[in-house]
């Protein structure tokens, strides 16, 4: 799959959800993808998919949804 790129929109950033983005992530870079995450720099999930060898973009998403999140869907249309 050379060349083909990966975007993954993620809000949790620790536990189960990240766990499971950062294997995703592991397995996709592994197989050639160019992957990149997009979620909050807080918790975990930055630092693990940067160690893995995908791109992290800082996407602030809220719970519960925010107005504010109007701004972040924006910013994935841009990403994707």
């Amino acid at each position: 799959m050379s060349g083909s790129s990966v975007l993954i929109v993620s809000q949790p950033t620790t536990d189960g959800v990240a766990v499971c983005v950062r294997d995703l992530v592991a397995a996709a870079v592994s197989s050639g993808y160019r992957v990149t995450v997009a979620c909050p720099a807080t918790g975990d999930l930055a630092t693990w998919v940067v160690q893995r060898g995908a791109a992290w973009e800082r996407l602030e998403l809220r719970r519960p949804p925010d107005l504010s999140d109007i701004k972040a869907v924006l910013r994935v249309r841009k990403l994707a």
